[in-house]
Order: C-alpha cells, then sequence, then structure tokens
C-alpha cells in the first residue's frame, strides 16, 4: 500500500458534511446500544476505515464507552505486515486498544477475493464473539453501496441490488455500517481536517477487478442514480422480507440439524411469488452458500414442484431436494466439493464447521471434526431424515465417529468428551429485517445537502 499524507484544508474553507455530530446520528439510527458501549472496529488502515476509527474512538468516548480495533492480516502480500503494524501505531495515537487477526490456513490457489472476504469476516466475528463485544463496525460508505447496486444489477440479483444492509447480524455480533450514509470524498476532507494520514491499496487501481473497472468509469450522477434505484430496491427488499417471514412461519419446518420440511399444500397455496422467494431463502440457508440462490434455477425447482416432477429429487445450491413422507425435504449435499471438509481438533474450545457453531470439551486425544457421511449401520434410529444424516457434524478418532449429537451416537470409550452443536447458517430464512442507509452523500463534501 502507498502511505497517503493528508492534504493541507486551506483555512476559508467550509468544514466537512462529516463530523463528530454527523457520526452520532448515523450511530442512533442503528441503536439501541448498552451505557457504555463497548465495540470493535475494522480498521485495514484505508481512509475509509481509517475516519470510521477516529470517529468512533471519539463517540465511544463521549459515552464512557471503549473501541477495539482489528486488522485483519492476510499475509497475501510482504508488506502486509508492516502495514498492520502501522496502523497499530494511528490506533495507539487514537487511545484504541489494537489486535492484528490472521488466518491460521495458506490462501487457495483460486477464489482468492472470495476467500479473503470470508476469512475476514470470519476472523473478526470470533473475536467479537470470544471477548464479549456484540457491535463491530465495518467502514463501507456510499460510494461502495452504489458500486455493489450496479454489479448486483448487472447479475440481476433482486432482492441484493438493494446493495448493503445498514445493520446485520452475523453469528451473534451485530455489523454496523455507519458510513454508507457518506462517501469517499467527504470522508477524506474529514481526514484532512485531523491531519491524519492513511493507506491506499494498489488492489483499489487494479483493472483485473470488475469493482475496479467499474469505479473508474462512473460519474458523480451514475453513482447518484445508482443510490436512488438501490433505496428502491430496499424498500422492495423490506416489503418482501416481511413477506416471506410470514410464509415461512406457515409453511416451514426448520431443524437444528440444519434441514427443513416443508409442509406441501401450504407451499402449494402461496403466490407464486412468495414460493420462489422462500425457495431461494431456504436454499440459500440451508446450502450456507456465499450468495442467493438465482431467481431462474428456483423457478425450474418451483415448477418442477408444482407439476409433482420432483421425481427422485433435485439439486441446487449445495441442497438436496425431494418428497419426504407428504412434506418437502431441504437438505445439505453431501458431496467433497461443496461440504466443508474434516477440520483438527486439538483443544477444547469452539470452532465453525460449515454451518454449524461447535463447542468441544474434553479432549484428550486428537480428534476430527467433519461431516458423518454414510452413517454406520450400528448407530441408534433418529428422526432425522435418511438423505440429511450424511452432511451432520461429528467428531471422529481413529476408530470412527465418537459422538453424533443429531443422533443420539455417543461411543462408549468417549469419557469426558462433549460435543454440542447450533446451527449457525449466515443466511437465515427470515433475517433481522433489512435496514437501508440514508441516502449517501452524492455531491462535494462541504456543501449543505450532503447529510445522513
Amino acid at each position: 500500500m502507498r502511505l497517503i499524507a493528508a492534504p493541507p484544508v486551506p483555512a476559508n474553507d467550509p468544514p466537512p458534511s462529516v463530523d463528530a455530530a454527523w457520526f452520532g446520528t448515523a450511530m442512533d439510527r442503528l441503536g439501541p446500544f448498552e451505557a457504555q458501549p463497548l465495540i470493535a472496529v475494522a480498521v485495514s488502515g484505508g481512509g475509509d476505515s481509517r475516519a470510521l476509527a477516529d470517529l468512533a474512538a471519539g463517540w465511544a468516548r463521549a459515552r464512557g464507552g471503549r473501541v477495539a480495533a482489528l486488522t485483519v492480516d492476510h499475509g497475501l502480500r510482504s508488506e502486509s505486515a508492516a502495514e498492520a503494524r502501522r496502523v497499530g501505531v494511528w490506533m495507539a495515537d487514537l487511545g484504541l486498544a489494537h489486535r492484528i487477526l490472521r488466518p491460521g490456513v495458506e490462501a487457495p490457489p483460486g477464489g482468492l477475493q472470495a476467500w479473503a472476504r470470508r476469512v475476514r469476516l470470519e476472523l473478526l466475528t470470533q473475536w467479537c464473539r470470544s471477548h464479549g463485544v456484540l457491535h463491530l463496525l465495518l467502514a463501507h460508505q456510499g460510494d461502495d453501496q452504489a458500486e455493489t447496486h450496479l454489479m448486483r444489477r448487472a447479475r440481476a440479483e433482486g432482492p441484493g441490488e438493494a446493495g448493503m444492509p445498514a445493520r446485520r447480524i452475523v453469528d451473534g455480533v451485530r455489523l454496523l455500517r455507519p458510513l454508507l450514509g457518506a462517501n469517499r470524498a467527504a470522508l477524506r476532507a474529514y481526514l484532512a481536517t485531523r491531519g491524519h494520514d492513511w493507506l491506499e491499496d494498489p488492489s483499489n487501481a487494479d483493472r483485473r477487478f470488475e469493482r475496479v473497472r467499474l469505479r473508474q468509469r462512473l460519474g458523480p450522477e451514475d453513482r447518484a442514480a445508482a443510490l436512488v434505484r438501490a433505496a428502491d430496491r430496499a424498500e422492495a427488499r423490506q416489503s418482501a422480507e416481511g413477506a416471506v417471514a410470514e410464509a415461512a412461519a406457515r409453511v416451514v419446518s426448520p431443524s437444528p440439524a440444519g434441514y427443513c420440511l416443508l409442509d406441501l399444500p401450504r407451499f402449494a397455496a402461496l403466490p407464486e411469488a412468495a414460493r420462489r422467494d422462500l425457495l431461494a431463502r431456504i436454499t440459500h440457508m440451508v446450502g450456507g452458500g456465499d450468495y442467493a440462490t438465482g431467481r431462474k434455477p428456483v423457478g425450474r425447482l418451483d415448477t418442477a414442484i408444482s407439476t409433482g416432477d420432483l421425481a427422485r429429487g433435485r439439486t441446487l445450491a449445495r441442497c438436496r431436494i425431494l418428497p419426504w413422507h407428504g412434506r418437502l425435504l431441504v437438505c445439505r449435499e453431501h458431496r467433497a466439493r461443496t461440504l466443508a471438509g474434516p477440520v483438527t481438533v486439538p483443544a477444547d474450545g469452539r470452532y465453525r464447521w460449515d454451518r454449524f457453531l461447535v463447542d468441544v470439551a474434553g479432549v484428550a486425544r486428537p480428534l476430527r471434526l467433519g461431516a458423518l457421511g454414510t452413517p454406520p449401520p450400528r448407530l441408534p434410529p433418529s428422526p432425522v431424515p435418511a438423505p440429511a444424516r450424511a452432511s451432520l457434524p461429528a467428531l471422529f478418532d481413529s476408530d470412527g465417529p465418537v459422538i453424533v449429537p443429531h443422533l443420539g451416537h455417543r461411543r462408549g470409550d468417549a469419557g469426558m468428551l462433549s460435543l454440542r452443536t447450533s446451527f449457525a447458517p449466515t443466511a437465515p430464512i427470515a433475517p433481522w429485517p433489512f435496514v437501508a442507509a440514508r441516502s449517501p452523500c452524492a455531491v462535494a463534501p462541504g456543501t449543505a445537502d450532503c447529510g445522513a
């Protein structure tokens, strides 16, 4: 990354639109917060996150709270460790505790950006949970929102065209984006008034990336129009999510074992749009994919269900969908390339495997956590449908499965070993209602109508 020094601010310039009062209003809209809030801020060192850390520090201090600054170093560039340490110096100047988080696995040969995003979020939320931090602030701003809308619109992603929510829950941590009501220029103007430097990631100018190419050709009018459309999509998404939550309550029986059963007559009675929205959300939750299930394959699945053409079932978005004793079963597909692989469990602790959070205690020998696979014949009978069993989490040693919680299996030599699991999908059927940002700044910083 290149170090960008804060430019001098001419004495006669008006103050920037982003300031402590603006930020306080933005945070109020994302509350409530405890009396002395404890929050974490993801800080890469770029201009947006640098401004967010400074604003959050003042906001928390005024309320008797504390802020922890978290920097994820993926180790993908030789200079990344030094940059993370530089961020630590900047955070110390703000009086903030700083932690550098590093993944414990090597980057894959392909899909690097998707891997980096997933690992970053996992590291940040894991740290927050283990330190009792409920609120995690992310530095996405209005220009990011416009770009996100346009990229998703090009892929016809439907609800995804609403862009990023201002508030979201992931694994019990509230992800908050208070800067969606600002833009890149306003945040850098704020940094200039504070005399803060920041880092500029060279990948932000790398035209191999779709977002960079889009960013370089967008003008202010294009961004403003994109934000208006994103706001319209957000309003439609809020309405649709309310309808799908109501439909899910009548139709879907989710299981802690990670599958769903649907009441077919009630499902068939829903309007076509509601059926397809519900199928998209169920397959996204059960399959655990990074993105919502596409509209065209969902439409084909809905047609097959409506016409009784499921036969032996279908696969979609890492799921198996098939008739099951008069109902419709949606369960995780058991295939090596889509299911999480086994992980080593060296000691007691909490682990995330596939779509489950797993707490292990009493570890006294090397163990593996992974998919059960084909259940051995001596496992006890279970209400879990047979097609859903192969993808259940289980603890193994060299002799086979030791504990399979969802099937009630516990081998006689398990001793003090215990395994507790909770189904924790990143995309629930009826999520916390989509919270849109107020209109971001679509004009130059310093003007009166650039508000939250």
